[in-house]
């Protein structure tokens, strides 16, 4: 089976469990999704508005991150008063945006040392993805170990 045979079997086994949830809690996602809305009627505005934006070509969604050049970038909103003010960032640099570290610095060594570890440990990472057996996480943590006292 290729890589990508098994990436496409785990996100059906994984929309399969996302489809068999909803329907067994469909009530309690609705209520939740009801009271977010209910909760930020600007966001749920701004949102909108950066779509119809996107759709209509006033707005062009990048293919990277325009912080760390990362892949899938979210609209982020400083301000929700102005709807179509956005960065489009990644989802790691968009977490960074929203946690507590404010310090510019901060966030651009943390986001660097993020895309560094996973330019270093691609192949570990797709290993870890794919599930291998116990016999091969000894291999994948001994050279994780050398790598990392390596970068020390």
């Amino acid at each position: 089976m290729t890589e990508d045979e098994k990436t496409a079997a785990r996100r059906a086994k994984k929309n399969a469990w996302k489809r068999a949830h909803y329907a067994a809690h469909r009530d309690a996602a609705l209520a939740k999704q009801r009271r977010f809305r209910a909760d930020n009627p600007d966001a749920r505005r701004t949102h909108a508005a950066v779509h119809r934006a996107i759709r209509s070509g006033k707005l062009v969604r990048p293919d990277a991150c325009e912080r760390c050049g990362g892949p899938n970038p979210h609209a982020h909103h400083a301000d929700y008063a102005r709807p179509l003010d956005v960065q489009f960032l990644c989802q790691s640099c968009h977490n960074l945006e929203h946690s507590a570290v404010t310090d510019d610095d901060k966030r651009a060594t943390r986001a660097a040392a993020d895309r560094r570890y996973r330019e270093a440990n691609r192949d570990t990472i797709l290993a870890r993805k794919a599930g291998y057996r116990e016999a091969n996480r000894e291999r994948i943590a001994a050279r994780e170990r050398e790598r990392y006292a390596a970068n020390r």
